[in-house]
């Protein structure tokens, strides 16, 4: 499904900083055979309902390889890529900057470097889902059916639960899972991704990876390869 037919215009944004304390240069760390970011950007070029897919960086290697994979580069101010500058100040900068050229857009796609098995067919779904509920924005999840729990100040935990069931029969509850952040762009560019109305792409666990630690690499490389080997496709 694309929905290119009907004018509708996406851009795609992957904030990419150059700093990452948990996994130094983790953007453009190798992840079965490619930088961890170039998952990202090949998966956003092969869904054709993206008009327009923009890396957001302040690192010119970044910038380098993003265009060497086919992105386009908008060079993120400093004070935008700091360790406590949120995200939605990038998206801002990279949609003033583009309206300032005279393109907009109906709706912004974020899409996090960290997740290398969203693929192409995610994001067509999550474009189909917006457009036809009329949400204003969509989140990609994924669904857990584990008894959850709060920590309270003395110590003890407080059920968020009121009758144990097996796993079968739980009701299922929803984690948001980094991959897919979908608005409505001139909300994005207010600085809010949810609006009021927030529909969901519910994903599998293999494809919900975000990548935070060592430990998630090894993790991501191992599930790549799995999914090669039984051909599915992740672009």
């Amino acid at each position: 499904m694309s929905i290119q037919k009907n004018n509708i215009k996406v851009i795609s944004i992957i904030p990419a900083r150059g700093g990452s304390k948990g996994v130094p240069r983790k953007n453009i760390r190798d992840v079965a055979g490619k930088p961890l970011m170039a998952w990202t950007i090949e998966a956003s070029l092969a869904s054709p309902s993206v008009t327009k897919t923009i890396v957001s960086t302040d690192d010119q290697e970044i910038a380098t390889i993003a265009k060497q994979f086919g992105a386009e580069v908008i060079m993120r101010p400093d004070e935008f890529a700091t360790d406590t500058a949120p995200t939605e100040q990038a998206i801002t900068h990279v949609l003033e900057t583009l309206e300032a050229r005279g393109e907009t857009f109906d709706y912004e796609l974020l899409l996090q470097p960290t997740c290398p098995t969203r693929n192409a067919h995610h994001i067509e779904e999550a474009i189909k889902i917006i457009v036809e509920g009329g949400y204003d924005s969509l989140v990609g999840v994924e669904q857990i059916t584990k008894y959850r729990y709060e920590l309270k100040e003395d110590g003890q935990l407080g059920k968020c639960w009121s009758e144990r069931k097996r796993r079968q029969e739980r009701d299922p509850v929803y984690l948001e899972n980094g991959t897919i952040y979908l608005t409505k762009a001139h909300i994005a560019k207010a600085g809010d991704l949810f609006g009021e109305t927030t529909g969901a792409l519910v994903m599998d666990h293999d494809s919900s990876i975000n990548i935070d630690d060592e430990l998630d690499l090894e993790v991501a490389t191992a599930t790549i390869n799995r999914l090669h080997a039984a051909k599915k496709v992740l672009a």
